[in-house]
């Protein structure tokens, strides 16, 4: 074998590798993309509040079909959020929605007009609301809940502080979320009488 030969038959496998290399990083970033776009597990998202039907979002692709949007010049895909709202049945047909963030940050909007209100995801910036008929401050990144806060309550769907003459006052569940107040239970110690030395 001549000296060309050879450097041709090294020439060819180091391409051949090179073309392997280059399938496998085209894959994995297919792949990351895909992720990316929802085709994965997702940080879940919480609808709670005064709703019938409390949602947790799992997954992007559960709530087709998608839109395609344009923002910050791309177009991606997104929920809209007036459609998600729906499927929770907030309690009232006039409601607010607050958007809760990972960091503590929050937005208070009301349901009149949510045409161009919409939910996407990406790794970045997880579950993050783009709402263009509202102020920018309403675009909150990792929202962890979004709650809904009813302007009117059906009749049983509240917490209400009575005395013996009349009830004082009723919150529903989304103005106890709305005000910070969280209901979790905690066990302090264990109640036991003895009668009898039993």
């Amino acid at each position: 074998m001549t000296p060309t030969e050879v450097k041709t038959r090294c020439s060819h496998k180091i391409l051949l590798y090179l073309l392997i290399l280059l399938g496998t990083i085209i894959v994995g970033c297919a792949n990351s993309s895909q992720e990316a776009q929802g085709n994965s597990k997702l940080s879940p998202l919480n609808i709670i509040g005064d709703v019938d039907e409390v949602l947790q979002v799992a997954s992007f692709r559960d709530f087709t079909p998608l839109e395609t949007i344009q923002h910050r010049d791309m177009q991606i895909e997104a929920i809209a959020l007036e459609a998600l709202l729906q499927r929770a049945e907030p309690f009232s047909v006039d409601y607010e929605i607050l958007f809760i963030g990972d960091d503590g940050l929050s937005a208070l909007l009301t349901n009149e007009d949510l045409s161009q209100c919409y939910l996407t995801y990406n790794l970045e910036n997880g579950w993050e609301a783009i709402n263009f008929n509202h102020p920018i401050s309403s675009n909150v990144k990792n929202i962890s809940d979004i709650v809904v806060i009813a302007a009117e309550l059906p009749l049983g769907k509240g917490f209400t502080i009575i005395d013996t003459s009349a009830n004082l006052r009723s919150f529903s569940v989304g103005e106890l979320y709305q005000q910070g107040y969280l209901v979790v239970s905690t066990l302090r110690g264990r109640a036991s009488i003895e009668k009898d030395g039993k």
